[in-house]
């Protein structure tokens, strides 16, 4: 098998919601938005979790595939577990937390 070229790639996002209690595992909750409108919810630990408008990466590997194509094999923010997509931003909302 042919030696397949991985790729890391690093997407800003910006905390727009912190939980202000933890859940049962004692993760805080996180909204997190881009300024393209992606948006996830995750979860940190006390050590990990950012404040409202800290600045926080995606971290997105690809691999590429037989035909050359970059596959996304995994995405994440460091430190966070528990990610899910969330729908895209309205503009106003993003104008609010990109202020």
């Amino acid at each position: 098998m042919e030696n397949l070229k991985v790729k890391q790639f690093s997407f800003p996002f910006r905390v727009a919601m912190v939980s202000s209690n933890t859940n049962s595992f004692g993760l805080y909750q996180m909204i997190v938005m881009s300024k393209k409108g992606e948006a996830y919810k995750t979860h940190a630990s006390m050590y990990n979790v950012k404040k409202v408008g800290e600045d926080i990466n995606l971290i997105v590997t690809t691999k590429q595939n037989e035909k050359g194509n970059d596959v996304v094999t995994s995405s994440y923010f460091r430190g966070c577990e528990m990610t899910v997509k969330l729908p895209k931003v309205p503009k106003e909302v993003l104008n609010e937390v990109f202020q």
